[in-house]
């Protein structure tokens, strides 16, 4: 092939073409399949969020539930209860549920016809609710008193009657003595709502002789609020306000306004709030509906009259109570949670008003409140609502003034479902480029690869037909040319002998050098090349070394054999015809391009290495110089010059000997110094070396 070059252009601009139009679609395939899984994260993110309020939302609706009941009964009690006892109109007789009668009891204030008034113990007299800690009413002087610990000649009725135990009451002194320092009647006075007394009070007295109707006013009052809502007013939760802060309060990256995320957010804040509303009036209700109805029955509940079943007490005129009772709100002195109130005493508009305090067991509320929404909230946390605290309103309870701290991206991966098969159907699309690229670098190393055995196989083929036209040539003139010479009569007599002589030498240098190229095109296609037969060395080695002695006398030299006794008349089963062929060939190639030789001779030696026949052969010519050992197998590995500088051959005998000796099972390579027959010898030694089979 004159110009290889050309072919090896138009193969790297194909590849320029080729790599460059890859690599667009693999860009462009990479960013849709992004932009698909960005889409699809995002949707997930939204799905996961709304989940997350779902629970959220859930949480909240359970908590308020929870507390609720609590907040509507500290809410209705009426202001007279802070007393250990009060005045209390008791029937003459009262049925008990066994069908007995109860007498009334002394000390009362004024007898009538049905009935008198007398002292009733209070029920916060006895040891307070669950989620209660203390109660107590303050005075402006800061003078502590507590419905739990009578006083004088109350502490003995309280005793004997009541059987309140001096233990709880020496409980109670050590909570009202830590009350003490604590609060302040300063501190609980500005921490209430601005909000007016008189717009939200209720006249017990009022109430007394008007409890069969309530006033529409008095219907729509509210009776309990939280001071954290009504200062942040109208606030409203923003569409990133839930999950804009972790646990720890550090920043979740913000995402596209008109995102699926954003919209999901947005939807959610909205939702958040019209929940929150309902929650807030939920409560707000409730507790009305509470005061209303005690205000309406002036009903004593859980008081002390429940020892006297179906007994009724109406707080009457002559009741010493506190008559102009505020708004419940709960508030946060430190780290204690309180429900305060204000009460006014009936006629001292200029007195500064009396504090009511309902102190929370704030631990036990937050126990009670994780356990009841453990499935929803694992591990949930609570913050407190104060001044500088921002309120979210989709997290934010409408019962107590709290909050829960929502740890969202911990929250978010437990709610990562159905988003596996996303994640490997991306990884896989990631293989399959990185298998297309794969696959096109293979076939351009595939196409290279056989580009470069194409050219050089071109290449081989013109030096074989150069090389055969070359060795073709010489028996063809020569035959041509005695031919003619012996046709036309002008040889002598005499040497017509020598003119035929010569004609049979270039006979046999044609027919060796067909048998070759026969035997290598037969080799190339796979076929047998010859039959097996069982014999021995010596038996092996006389079919051919009349042959082998007398190409090696056409240059004068010898052939000299040896055969070790080990393998003499050892048989084994090999191709001899194939066997023959190899070694006629390295002894051919001998005779051409060992000369000058040290010694007019090639050695032959048969010897047995374990389960291999090793036959060397050695000349003792110049040898093999390095650099070409590795082309010297090759086939047609002489260029046309070489051909014509060097002895006779096409390349061929060493590539075809190598092969035959591989279709034998065995192999043919040339010997270092130190595996030669005469290691002090510089000419090439080579062995062949064939499995022995039995």
């Amino acid at each position: 092939m004159r110009r290889p070059w050309q072919i090896w252009i138009l193969f790297f601009f194909g590849l320029a073409i080729v790599i460059p139009g890859m690599g667009w679609l693999t860009i462009m395939t990479v960013r849709l399949d992004e932009s698909r899984e960005n889409d699809r994260r995002e949707t997930e993110l939204a799905r996961q969020e709304a989940e997350l309020q779902e629970r959220i939302s859930s949480a909240l609706y359970r908590m308020d539930l929870k507390i609720l009941p609590l907040i509507a009964r500290e809410a209705a009690r009426p202001s007279y209860s802070y007393d250990s006892f009060y005045q209390a109109f008791v029937p003459a007789e009262v049925t008990n549920n066994q069908g007995g009668r109860v007498p009334s009891r002394t000390g009362s204030s004024s007898d009538s016809p049905g009935g008198s008034y007398q002292k009733v113990a209070s029920p916060l007299m006895f040891p307070p609710p669950q989620f209660v800690k203390f109660y107590f009413q303050m005075g402006c002087e800061q003078d502590l008193r507590s419905p739990q610990i009578p006083r004088g000649s109350a502490r003995l009725l309280a005793e004997n009657q009541f059987g309140l135990s001096a233990q709880t009451v020496g409980l109670s002194e050590q909570l009202l003595l830590e009350a003490e320092n604590l609060f302040t009647y300063e501190t609980l006075l500005a921490d209430l709502s601005s909000e007016s007394l008189a717009d939200v009070s209720i006249d017990i007295a009022s109430a007394e002789q008007n409890r069969g109707a309530l006033s529409q006013t008095e219907a729509e009052q509210s009776y309990y609020k939280v001071p954290a809502f009504e200062k942040y007013g109208g606030v409203k939760s923003s569409s990133s306000d839930l999950l804009n802060k972790n646990a720890k309060g550090a920043e979740i990256p913000q995402i596209a306004q008109n995102s699926k995320r954003a919209v999901q957010q947005s939807r959610g804040a909205s939702r958040g709030n019209e929940e929150f509303s309902r929650r807030l009036q939920n409560t707000l209700n409730l507790t009305s509906q509470r005061w209303q109805e005690n205000s309406s029955a002036n009903v004593l509940e859980n008081n002390s009259l429940s020892q006297i079943q179906g007994g009724i007490g109406f707080a009457g005129e002559n009741v010493n109570a506190l008559d102009s009772v505020g708004v419940m709100q709960p508030v946060w002195v430190g780290e204690n949670l309180v429900l305060v109130r204000e009460v006014t005493r009936d006629g001292s508009v200029g007195d500064l008003p009396v504090i009511q305090v309902c102190w929370l067991d704030w631990p036990a509320i937050q126990n009670a409140l994780r356990a009841e929404v453990e499935d929803l909230l694992p591990n949930v946390q609570f913050e407190e609502l104060e001044q500088d605290t921002d309120l979210n309103v989709m997290t934010a309870l409408t019962t107590l003034p709290v909050q829960l701290v929502v740890d969202s991206s911990s929250l978010l991966s437990t709610l990562a479902i159905g988003s596996t098969a996303d994640q490997n159907s991306f990884a896989g699309l990631k293989l399959a480029l990185w298998v297309a690229w794969l696959g096109l670098a293979l076939a351009a190393v595939a196409s290279a690869t056989l580009l470069f055995g194409v050219i050089r196989l071109s290449e081989r083929r013109a030096t074989f037909v150069s090389a055969v036209t070359h060795e073709l040539r010489t028996p063809l003139t020569t035959f041509r040319m005695y031919a003619e010479m012996l046709a036309e009569k002008m040889v002598p007599p005499e040497k017509q002998q020598d003119y035929a002589n010569t004609l049979c030498l270039q006979a046999d240098r044609l027919s060796h050098l067909v048998e070759n190229v026969l035997q290598f095109a037969r080799l190339e296609r796979g076929a047998d090349s010859g039959c097996v037969e069982t014999l021995t060395a010596a038996e092996m080695l006389g079919r051919f070394e009349s042959r082998i002695k007398e190409r090696a006398a056409e240059v004068d030299w010898e052939i000299a054999l040896e055969i070790d006794e080990s393998v003499a008349d050892f048989r084994f089963a090999t191709q001899p015809a194939t066997v023959e062929q190899i070694i006629f060939n390295l002894v051919d190639n001998a005779c051409k391009y060992a000369r000058p030789s040290s010694q007019p001779r090639i050695d032959l030696k048969i010897s047995r290495h374990g389960k291999t026949l090793a036959i060397y052969v050695q000349d003792f010519g110049p040898g093999v110089p390095v650099k070409y050992r590795k082309r010297m197998f090759q086939p047609f590995c002489k260029s046309d010059q070489d051909a014509a500088n060097t002895a006779p051959g096409v390349g061929l005998g060493l590539a075809l000997c190598r092969r035959m000796a591989s279709s034998l099972g065995g192999k043919l390579k040339i010997a270092d110094r130190k595996n030669k027959l005469d290691r002090h010898s510089a000419g090439a030694c080579f062995v062949l070396e064939l499995p022995i089979q039995n």
